[in-house]
């Protein structure tokens, strides 16, 4: 008996040791990542922790303890002391963001003082709550790099594979991936993962696309490329995968027609239908249009020569663009609607393979805006991407449907329109114009923009994200609108002066005013506060040719559905 007791003592002082050793974070022990004193080598793996209060106190690198001295190309600085608490993030970018089950996930890099950086790590947040708020950080990926060889983890991107499980990828020397399980688990302590495997030489900072052959199998395809300098400048390569990454086969490759003004990995492949796969690589500056594509139809065996100047939304100022299949079948494009500078990010819908893109959808007009990503679920298109990354360290959120696309705002119920992922700075934004004026009004055509803006306020008080109070002044523009063309319009108060740190980051200061045919009922308008800040071009609004409503009751209903979602909101 006495044997027996020593015995159970014993298993639980080991049991009590490995949890000590960091191996009790919610995932088994067999799905925990290496020790540290692995991390010496580019070839180890990287950690995957789970956050809490010790590892948030921790320095990202033995280094960043703002005294010690660090070398990479050809420099030498002392970084400023820095943690894993968001509060010393100096700057963060480039996210990627999926759905599983009812659980939004989104990863970033950060770390240093800028990308790449020695210091570089990967944060994975989540959302429970359809994106409204987010957890960051929940999971840190990083690499101990003991021998202070300056490895970096850097251009993480999420996928989700045909059986539903969460990917990570990313780039640390080599194309890694992290395969996550449960990741749509009830309780987010039944997260578990396996150890990252270096996948291959490819250089990518897109995620994989998921390819149905003819047969009906799949197969996952990766554009690889490399920078300027090596020895197959230029070069697109097409790498697939039939065993989820254990091995890869290059299946073929694809001279670029502009290789001097390519640099960065970023080109991405998409299924149009059947056989026929689109693809697009970055273009350095806008160089003949910033975007070249490539179409193959025999399931990316061969492909036809790069072409370029083409029109939008193939154009670029030299930024990552996101290509996405629907479920409906359509495809979808998230890039900028400009060559000359990373502003202005917009999301196009084609509904014939790629032939035509004929609505869009702005998501983002503000200047320094840049990397989308988006991911689709039960019809509801999920969209993130950066905000001034080194300034205001924003990630923006957006949720809206195809149909918001062809109407060219975000009038759906129950979306997010440019909701915060993760914002570590002082800067805060138009929360609320205190029912100053609407944000959705109907009028007859031939309604003149001046009789609309003379009934609005040209000094408001408004609310922020604290609850603080302050007072705008400005005038109302309505760039693009034509009193004779039916359609949606948006009209814009443009701020004299905003106080310190505050923005209208959710275009809370814009109107969408929908010209019917029908005479608009005298009380027409919504007193929601919240939509996507599209464009208005042309004859009407582009984005919504043929969409209007062609009787007045469809006209009261949406807008008593406004009025419902304002209230819900």
């Amino acid at each position: 008996m006495n044997k027996k007791f020593k015995k159970i003592v014993a298993i639980l002082c080991l049991s009590a040791i490995i949890g000590a050793l960091g191996f009790s974070h919610g995932a088994p022990a067999e799905n925990k990542v290496h020790a540290d004193e692995t991390g010496t080598k580019w070839t180890d793996p990287a950690t995957v922790k789970v956050v809490d209060d010790a590892l948030l106190q921790t320095l990202i690198d033995p280094r960043a303890d703002g005294q010690s001295k660090v070398t990479y190309s050809g420099e030498t600085w002392t970084p400023k002391r820095e943690t894993y608490n968001p509060a010393d993030r100096r700057w963060q970018g480039l996210i990627s963001n999926v759905k599983v089950g009812n659980r939004h996930w989104a990863c970033f890099y950060t770390g240093g003082k800028k990308e790449p950086d020695p210091f570089n790590y990967i944060v994975l947040c989540y959302s429970d709550d359809d994106g409204k708020t987010w957890v960051d950080p929940y999971i840190i990926v990083d690499h101990a790099d003991l021998n202070k060889s300056n490895i970096m983890l850097v251009v993480p991107n999420l996928f989700v594979d045909e059986e539903g499980d969460l990917w990570l990828t990313y780039l640390q020397s080599e194309f890694w991936g992290v395969r996550f399980h449960n990741a749509e688990c009830e309780n987010i302590k039944d997260l578990t993962w396996d150890e990252p495997i270096a996948f291959g030489p490819m250089k990518t900072n897109q995620p994989p696309t998921i390819i149905t052959l003819e047969n009906g199998t799949t197969e996952w395809m990766v554009a690889s490329e490399s920078q300027v300098g090596d020895s197959h400048v230029g070069t697109t390569k097409l790498w697939v995968t039939k065993d989820k990454g254990k091995t890869w086969t290059l299946k073929s490759q694809i001279q670029s027609s502009a290789a001097t003004a390519r640099r960065w990995p970023e080109s991405q492949v998409v299924q149009a239908e059947g056989g026929k796969l689109i693809l697009a690589s970055r273009i350095e500056g806008g160089t003949v249009g910033g975007v070249e594509v490539s179409i193959s139809k025999d399931y990316g065996k061969t492909w036809g020569a790069y072409q370029v100047n083409l029109d939008k939304p193939f154009i670029g100022p030299g930024s990552k663009f996101f290509m996405l299949r629907l479920s409906s079948g359509n495809l979808l494009i998230v890039n900028h609607d400009t060559s000359s500078s990373r502003s202005k990010i917009k999301a196009w819908l084609s509904e014939d393979g790629g032939e035509t893109w004929p609505y869009s959808l702005m998501l983002d007009r503000r200047d320094d805006v840049s990397y989308p990503s988006a991911f689709e679920k039960d019809g509801v298109i999920y969209a993130t991407w950066d905000k001034g990354r080194y300034i205001e360290k924003e990630f923006r959120f957006s949720s809206f449907t195809e149909e918001d696309i062809k109407k060219g705002y975000i009038l759906s119920e129950n979306q997010v329109v440019k909701g915060i992922i993760s914002r570590p700075t002082q800067y805060l934004d138009v929360a609320s114009v205190n029912g100053a004026f609407p944000s959705y009004i109907e009028k007859p055509v031939g309604t003149k923009s001046a009789e609309i803006r003379d009934t609005l306020p040209t000094e408001i008080t408004v609310t922020d994200d604290n609850g603080n109070e302050h007072f705008l002044k400005g005038k109302w523009k309505s760039a693009g609108y034509k009193e004779n063309v039916k359609g949606y319009y948006l009209l814009t108060f443009e701020v004299d002066s905003y106080p310190l740190y505050l923005s209208d980051g959710k275009d809370k200061l814009c109107i969408v005013v929908r010209l019917t045919d029908a005479q608009a009922p005298e009380n027409s308008s919504s007193s929601s506060n919240n939509n996507g800040g599209g464009e208005q071009t042309g004859g009407g609004c582009k984005s919504a040719v043929g969409a209007s409503f062609t009787s007045l009751f469809a006209i009261l209903g949406c807008a008593c559905l406004l009025k419902r979602r304002s209230k819900e909101n």
